[in-house]
C-alpha cells in the first residue's frame, strides 16, 4: 500500500472516487484481497498517524487527541459493512447523530 501512496496513484485518479461510496468499495476490495478487518481499520487510523509522526494526536481516542471516529451498531472487526450505517460520527469535536447524517 505504501508504494501506491508514494507513487501519487491516488492523486492522479481522484476523478474515480465518489465521496461516501468509494471508501466502502475500497474496503470491500481490500478485504477480498485478504487483508484482515483489523488491518483495514488500522490503515485508516493508526497507520497514517504513524506515517506522519502524529501517533499521539491521530488514530487514538484519548483526552486531548484529535479524535474523528464513527460509532456503529455491531462489531466492525467482525463485519466491516457496519461502517455503512453509522449511528454517530464525531468529527473535529462535533457530534452528528444518525438522523442528521441521513438528512445531509
Amino acid at each position: 500500500m505504501r508504494y501506491l501512496f508514494d507513487s501519487q496513484f491516488y492523486e492522479k485518479n481522484t476523478f474515480l472516487n465518489v465521496p461516501g461510496f468509494s471508501i466502502h468499495y475500497e474496503i470491500e476490495l481490500i478485504s477480498k484481497a485478504g487483508m484482515s478487518n483489523t488491518e483495514i481499520l488500522k490503515s485508516g487510523s493508526v497507520n497514517p498517524a504513524r506515517y506522519f509522526g502524529e501517533e499521539e494526536e491521530w488514530g487514538v481516542i484519548k483526552a486531548g487527541a484529535s479524535a474523528d471516529f464513527v460509532l456503529v451498531q455491531g462489531n466492525r472487526l467482525e463485519d466491516l459493512a457496519t461502517l455503512k450505517n453509522p449511528i454517530m460520527v464525531v468529527m473535529k469535536g462535533r457530534f452528528m447523530i444518525e438522523m442528521r447524517l441521513k438528512s445531509n
